[in-house]
């Protein structure tokens, strides 16, 4: 994804980018989309998500990663959904360890599909 792709739709609050070839999320793509509620990245071939790239979503309640090829995360890749992320989607991927640190702040999770990893 170009980095600028979402520039000047700031209100943005839906965007659905399943079923692509996506293999990095730049920090950079999500920064001004500062409205954004809801994602979809699943069916991608994601295997890395930048530190803070989430930083700017603190409205951010529903993110779908699921059947993707991620095995690890940044200890602070979610930061900024801390207080509105509630429902986090990483089932089919290759996490092989669930660290401690990937879930942490996160205090509205009311659903976290981990499964098939």
């Amino acid at each position: 994804i170009d980095l600028r792709s979402f520039e000047g739709i700031n209100e943005l609050r839906f965007i659905n980018l399943a079923y692509n070839r996506l293999k990095l999320l730049d920090h950079f793509v999500l920064t001004h989309l500062v409205n954004l509620a809801s994602i979809h990245f699943g069916e991608n071939s994601l295997k890395k998500i930048d530190k803070h790239t989430f930083l700017n979503n603190n409205l951010m309640n529903y993110l779908d990663l699921t059947k993707n090829k991620l095995g690890n995360f940044d200890e602070f890749v979610f930061h900024g959904m801390e207080n509105s992320l509630e429902y986090l989607l990483l089932s089919f991927n290759l996490l092989i360890k669930i660290k401690r640190y990937y879930f942490h702040g996160l205090n509205k999770i009311k659903k976290l599909s981990i499964s098939n990893n």
